[in-house]
């Protein structure tokens, strides 16, 4: 009677999960369905209720404590001191209790599924429900390129500060991933990539992986973000010559990237960007890429001052570093909504910025003593890609998480039976020793 009640708990949280994952990344069929059921806070709350009711103790994993540090010190001092003092530039935006929670809750289920299947030792279950992920993943970039070959400019107008509250929620109800979705959809190329080339899987599972990664490179061409597009390049091409010696590989990546900004001139640089902005003629996407090749040749980084768009994003980062100096320990309180990780250091300063550094490096360090050898450089790539993002771009949304800290590190367990030691007790011994 036992065994029937954990099978039942086991398949009900599967099943809860599932649901969360489908209604976040193919929202469409969800969106036609009567309150509460089209809401994604809804499920959400399913799967935290599903385990405070199952599994109440994994709220309580060792794994957990960085989250819960980082997230207890925003809660406290938000009211405290930064809903008083922060500054954010973009209309709407407040900073308060409940804006931390919408924020950061995403992040706790992802982390909270992500450990509790880690130390339960249900690799199959964790591989099963991330190969659902990148299913919905799928469908959701095919639903929203069909809207951009009908509006395209759509991820510019449903985003409400940049086109219109209307058009925002009319994208919405067509079941348009929105520009969190791509943000984090660029960093997973190294995924895709090591799914195509290094697994030894049947012909026309690979064949479905390079057409995921087709459909995913037309969708961010079609999303008109130049960041997205030159991370999903740049970060897949990378993948494709990475070798499982990667240690030797990233210092000639290194090597490469000192050469390209000490020997090569910035003019030839900058050619790179005219030519290929001609790919993209009459086109948003086309003038961003030559407005970066400018900005190469005559790098004036000032947001108020610069004549070029990318100067003048770049030019936020002298802001913020300043605001934060002016006092390291709380913040100075300036928040641009774009440079994510200059943002949370010049608006939270160290007491709210290295709790957050703790968090991602106590991942990172985690999973690399659990994911197999061969997935390693993949995920470290993709792990760069994030970080990376979030030096340039607002970062950070639902989508974001959910990729960073549980699809990623569980595409791992997706084929299990190409790692010959993932029944091996000294890979079960691993995972409980480290979690």
């Amino acid at each position: 009677m036992k065994v029937q009640t954990d099978i039942t708990r086991h398949t009900i949280l599967e099943i809860v999960i599932t649901l969360y994952l489908a209604r976040l990344l193919f929202p469409l069929p969800f969106l036609q369905l009567p309150s509460p059921f089209h809401a994604n806070y809804f499920y959400s709350a399913l799967v935290f209720a599903a385990f405070a009711i199952l599994y109440p103790k994994s709220y309580f994993l060792k794994s957990l404590i960085p989250f819960y540090v980082f997230f207890a010190i925003h809660i406290i001092f938000t009211p405290l001191i930064w809903e008083k003092s922060i500054i954010i530039w973009e209309r709407g935006q407040y900073l308060n209790i409940k804006s931390v929670i919408i924020d950061y809750f995403p992040l706790f289920i992802a982390l909270l599924v992500y450990n509790h299947y880690i130390h339960k030792n249900d690799f199959i279950t964790l591989g099963r429900i991330c190969k659902r992920a990148f299913i919905f993943t799928f469908l959701g970039v095919i639903n929203s390129l069909l809207v951009f070959l009908n509006y395209p400019e759509a991820i510019r107008e449903a985003h409400i500060y940049l086109g219109t509250f209307y058009l925002s929620e009319y994208y919405k109800y067509l079941g348009l991933l929105d520009y969190g979705f791509f943000n984090a959809l660029c960093s997973i190329f190294p995924i895709l990539v090591y799914m195509v080339i290094k697994l030894q899987i049947e012909s026309y599972k690979k064949i479905g992986w390079i057409l995921f990664i087709l459909l995913s490179f037309s969708s961010i061409i079609y999303a008109k973000i130049t960041a997205f597009l030159l991370f999903s390049a740049i970060f897949g091409i990378t993948a494709i010559f990475l070798r499982e010696n990667y240690k030797k590989d990233i210092i000639y990546l290194v090597i490469a990237l000192l050469i390209v900004v000490l020997v090569i001139p910035s003019s030839a640089i900058a050619q790179i960007f005219y030519r290929s902005s001609e790919f993209f003629p009459h086109s948003v996407l086309g003038d961003r890429l030559f407005d970066a090749g400018l900005t190469i040749e005559n790098p004036y980084l000032d947001y108020y001052a610069s004549p070029y768009h990318a100067g003048r994003r770049l030019g936020r980062i002298p802001l913020l570093l300043e605001s934060f100096l002016s006092n390291p320990i709380s913040g100075g309180g300036l928040h641009t909504n774009h440079a994510q990780w200059f943002d949370m250091l010049s608006a939270f300063g160290l007491l709210g910025f290295v709790p957050w550094v703790w968090l991602i490096v106590d991942n990172y360090k985690r999973n690399l003593k659990i994911l197999n050898k061969k997935y390693i450089p993949y995920y470290m790539l993709s792990i760069i890609a994030f970080v990376a993002m979030g030096l340039l771009k607002n970062t950070g949304s639902d989508h974001t998480w959910i990729f960073w800290f549980l699809i990623v590190p569980g595409a791992n367990f997706i084929y299990t039976n190409n790692y010959n030691d993932i029944s091996n007790n000294n890979y079960i011994m691993r995972v409980n020793n480290n979690v």
